[in-house]
């Protein structure tokens, strides 16, 4: 999982601005709103381990949610109809529900960020990654899909400009049905070219549904020394179709 900071209001942002983790615009609006505003930011932000410009965010502990709202309930790796989602934060006494599927996909970079040194090791396997996301996507999607009161979202921080940047060949690829480029709009039956190999789809064989339509806009999320020190934020937002 990757930590996630997403402040639901301008009062919020204000008070991170000259903290360590610096302003970031909730990406969510008034759907972080619906399940308590800020504070979902503030607990996913626990999930941490993404390296930001002036040091890493705070992990207060998943119990101070209720500091800021003592209704939440929050669950990590909660259990539900569709399989495991990574984060759950509810308000049961207005019936609104909100989860998150949270993905870090990683590149190499080595640096020092507030006196903490990070190495991070290269990942790849775009692809794979590419169709784990959009797995987690109608995972949500389906959770949400006709259910009263549910929302939620597919979050991913990457340093890897891959992921983000349409290659120049124009050359149609076996992963297109997965890929993150910019712009790209993701919707009905993601499956894989005809000649994709068995490892790439170790595990993986089956075509995804999605029920919406959801575009791949990245977000600066930190900015960092060295190459790739670019980190960015995708934000998927999933509501009842």
């Amino acid at each position: 999982m990757v930590g996630a900071i997403l402040w639901g209001c301008s009062r919020c942002r204000e008070e991170t601005a000259a903290g360590p983790v610096g302003p970031l615009t909730c990406a969510y609006g008034g759907l972080l709103g619906a399940a308590g505003g800020g504070v979902a930011g503030r607990v996913a932000a626990d999930a941490a381990g993404v390296p930001l410009r002036g040091g890493l965010p705070a992990r207060p502990g998943l119990g101070t949610a209720h500091l800021f709202e003592p209704s939440l309930r929050v669950r990590l790796e909660a259990k539900t109809q569709v399989g495991h989602l990574d984060l759950l934060i509810s308000r049961p006494e207005q019936h609104r529900h909100l989860s998150l599927e949270l993905k870090y996909l990683k590149a190499a970079w080595t640096g020092t960020v507030a006196g903490e040194h990070f190495d991070l090791a290269d990942q790849g396997t775009q692809d794979i990654r590419g169709y784990d996301v959009v797995k987690d996507i109608a995972r949500v999607d389906k959770l949400t899909t006709h259910a009263p009161g549910w929302s939620g979202g597919v979050l991913v921080v990457s340093n890897d400009p891959g992921y983000w940047n349409r290659p120049g060949h124009g050359r149609t690829t076996n992963a297109d049905a997965f890929r993150l480029y910019e712009g790209t709009h993701l919707s009905g039956v993601r499956a894989w070219g005809p000649g994709t190999g068995q490892g790439t789809m170790h595990k993986r064989t089956e075509p995804i549904r999605l029920h919406g339509t959801y575009r791949c806009a990245w977000t600066t999320y930190s900015r960092l020394e060295g190459r790739r020190g670019d980190f960015r934020l995708l934000t998927l937002p999933v509501q009842d179709q």
